[in-house]
């Protein structure tokens, strides 16, 4: 529940007439709250729009799955996720608050992903993005460019030596 994902059905489904209908929620992964989340679908008679991916462990299908994405969402916690999205190029969309080990810091605000203050906010995040894929595109396209100039192995390493100096 730490992912806030019920967070998130619902505001998909205030906002799923206010986006293309080809857009579609997909989750990926099986974790604890998976049973939870695809009840939540059912009963908000989302099953049509809601995709459950499971857990991906194979390298072309994270790809692939990356690759059709407009946007990644965790309202609730930002962990491995947001280095994950912003390097396959995907904007990532989580709360101000969000539960994060650090990764949280990647993200800036308008250049490579969104902060959202309230409920609402994450909804006219969602319908930004989903409705103007030229925006998601240049989000896209600065997250992988931060990324690739800041997430390397050595910089990161470089991170980890200078915080235990």
């Amino acid at each position: 529940f730490r992912k806030r994902n019920d967070l998130l059905i619902k505001a998909f489904k205030e906002i799923i007439n206010n986006i293309p209908p080809e857009i579609v929620l997909n989750f990926v992964g099986d974790g604890d709250e998976k049973s939870h989340i695809e009840s939540l679908v059912k009963e908000n008679n989302l099953s049509d729009r809601v995709i459950f991916s499971g857990r991906i462990n194979e390298p072309e299908a994270l790809k692939k799955c990356y690759q059709e994405a407009i946007f990644s969402v965790s309202y609730g916690q930002a962990g491995l996720s947001v280095l994950q999205s912003l390097g396959f190029g995907v904007p990532y969309v989580t709360s101000e608050n969000a539960i994060s080990g650090g990764e949280i810091s990647n993200i800036k605000h308008g250049e490579n992903g969104f902060f959202c203050s309230d409920f609402q906010s994450l909804k006219r995040v969602m319908i930004s993005l989903a409705s103007d894929i030229d925006l998601a595109r240049e989000l896209g396209k600065n997250a992988f460019e931060y990324y690739s100039l800041n997430c390397s192995v050595d910089n990161m390493v470089d991170g980890f030596l200078d915080a235990t100096k």
